[in-house]
């Protein structure tokens, strides 16, 4: 559910900074509810772009919440597109 994508999030962010600070745990849920319910993403598609988010050296450090997620998701999912291609053009 969407609790779950938020710890889930939130773990994440531990990883690459032990002492993150916990946020408000409902208001990153009501985040992940505005992505499923108004923009129609799924639990599995928030999580896919924030691990991409979280495991690029430019967005890691400024996509640190489910609303920040939510303001760059199509920069983000431009940018998710591009490194494929360029992930394609190396076993061509």
């Amino acid at each position: 559910g969407d609790m779950d994508t938020v710890e889930s999030i939130f773990n994440l962010l531990l990883a690459s900074n032990p002492k993150h600070r916990k946020p408000s745990m409902d208001t990153w849920a009501s985040e992940v509810r505005l992505m499923r319910v108004s923009d129609g993403h799924s639990h599995s598609e928030i999580l896919d772009l924030f691990k991409f988010a979280n495991s690029d050296s430019f967005w890691r450090s400024n996509i640190l919440s489910p609303k920040k997620l939510r303001e760059k998701w199509d920069v983000l999912t431009i940018k998710k597109g591009d490194t494929n291609q360029q992930h394609d053009d190396i076993w061509i």
